[in-house]
């Protein structure tokens, strides 16, 4: 059974009347030719939803059929089949939810390892083909018949029947919604609005004012001097500073982080003249704007986590292949918040990585492909060491954001191979036709046969250093 796009097969094909098909029905052939597609089987769609699907071991008569569709831990569709042998040949019959169709797919086509099953009278899809490949997959195929404009594919891998998913030992990574550290880059933002800073129409950060002032309509006059009075401060100081290199904000946001939701910040470590400024806010921000902030957070940390449940384990696998050090054990930590700054996420050393909720930039596919590349960075000394290693015993010197080009190139990578058709975030993003572009070819060249399996990271390293200039 397969799905197409907005249901399945057979929620858009009717199946199963007795039909003179014999003439075009391969006859001659037995169930047994069949035994490929037996067994248990997984894909994965587009839109983000599972396919699962069960074959029976031929019969003489009879292989038995169950598919599946899933959406996080939810079943959302359910099929039977039946695959029927007599005396006019082979038919599929399936059963959408368990209510007999109206048309066969008789089968047409058999070679080993692929059978086409085809409904010449449906006006959509008119053939179904199942092929087994060499690695072990198994390839659903529908289309028009002659006209295969439509025509979609669906890769299963086999999974052990009656099992259960293996648990998993450790998180990839955890996620954390707190008030103080959620409150304080909403400030930040606002105070970068307020000094005219360059970057407040980017669109990680351009919604923050209409947000700010929305809120200010609810407020008292009194209250709306005090909120600006903060914000003011802040865009005379925290804001017009940068918190991924200014080491006052880095300290900042990680204390914040700990700070979560407490009730006030006694005793949290933040500077006396933050916690002042933070603690003035705190009642209007946590009145006004927190509920939806928290909603937008808790959204977003839903989609991001059912992305890497699905993906995860396997981008995980790439990038610790491709980067010789350890994952943290205890997962790294993801915090969320409504604003956050001009990129939509940044991360610092000591595990601190922050991802807005409200920038689009941040969802689906490329949302996944931000986390892993922002943890990647907790590597950072380690590559530039080796990197710097490799120069000095080459001659050479790094100017440039050179590992950054890295972790852009094989976030993308990993990432692009777990979810077909992901479009890698530096090419949505043009920053090979930026401040990184001298580095691309080099990548394509040395870096990407590397990813692909060719010799070891250090030699990788090398050889990238011996084609800079």
């Amino acid at each position: 059974m397969i799905r197409i796009a907005g249901g399945s097969v057979a929620a858009c094909i009717a199946f199963l009347a007795p039909m003179s098909l014999a003439a075009q029905t391969t006859v001659g052939h037995t169930l047994d030719d069949l035994t490929f597609m037996a067994g248990c089987w997984r894909g994965e769609f587009a839109d983000g939803a599972e396919l699962e699907e069960f074959y029976t071991t031929p019969s003489a008569n009879l292989v038995l059929g169950l598919s599946r569709f899933l959406r996080g831990d939810r079943v959302v569709q359910h099929e039977f089949s039946r695959i029927t042998a007599d005396s006019t040949g082979i038919a599929l019959l399936p059963f959408p939810g368990g209510v007999r169709s109206e048309h066969a797919f008789r089968l047409t086509a058999l070679t080993p390892g692929s059978a086409t099953f085809e409904a010449p009278e449906h006006d959509f899809p008119k053939r179904i083909r199942y092929t087994a490949a060499a690695d072990g997959s198994l390839t659903a195929r529908i289309d028009g018949g002659t006209d295969e404009s439509r025509a979609q594919e669906w890769r299963m891998t086999p999974r052990p029947c009656g099992q259960a998913e293996p648990p998993a030992h450790a998180p990839i990574f955890t996620f954390h919604s707190g008030f103080w550290l959620n409150l304080h880059h909403f400030l930040y933002v606002l105070g970068r609005v307020e000094a005219a800073m360059p970057d407040i129409t980017r669109r990680a950060v351009a919604g923050a004012p209409d947000d700010g002032a929305r809120g200010l309509a609810a407020l008292s006059d009194t209250e709306r001097r005090l909120w600006r009075d903060v914000v003011t401060a802040y865009a005379t100081g925290p804001s017009r500073r940068d918190p991924v290199f200014d080491q006052d904000l880095i300290d900042a946001g990680t204390t914040l982080a700990r700070a979560g939701d407490a009730a006030s910040l006694d005793g949290s470590g933040v500077s006396p003249d933050l916690a002042v400024l933070l603690e003035r806010a705190a009642p209007l921000y946590r009145r006004i704007w927190w509920e939806s902030h928290e909603h937008a957070n808790r959204a977003r940390e839903r989609q991001l986590d059912s992305l890497v449940n699905r993906h995860g384990a396997r981008v995980l696998a790439f990038i610790t292949r491709v980067y010789p050090f350890a994952w943290p054990a205890d997962g790294y930590p993801v915090q969320l918040a409504a604003w956050v700054n001009w990129a939509g996420a940044f991360s610092t050393g000591d595990r601190h990585l922050v991802v807005s909720s409200l920038d689009e930039g941040t969802r689906d596919d490329l949302g996944l492909e931000i986390l892993f590349h922002e943890a990647m960075h907790q590597w950072d000394n380690d590559v530039q060491r080796r990197l710097d290693a490799a120069a000095t015993a080459a001659g050479k010197r790094i100017d440039g954001p050179l590992s950054h080009a890295m972790i852009f190139y094989t976030a993308g990578e990993a990432v692009r191979a777990a979810v077909p058709g992901h479009d890698p975030y530096a090419e949505v993003n043009g920053m090979w036709l930026r401040r990184m572009r001298p580095y691309k070819t080099i990548l394509d060249e040395v870096w990407k046969p590397y990813l692909d399996g060719a010799g070891t990271f250090d030699d990788a390293i090398r050889r990238i250093v011996a084609r800079l200039p």
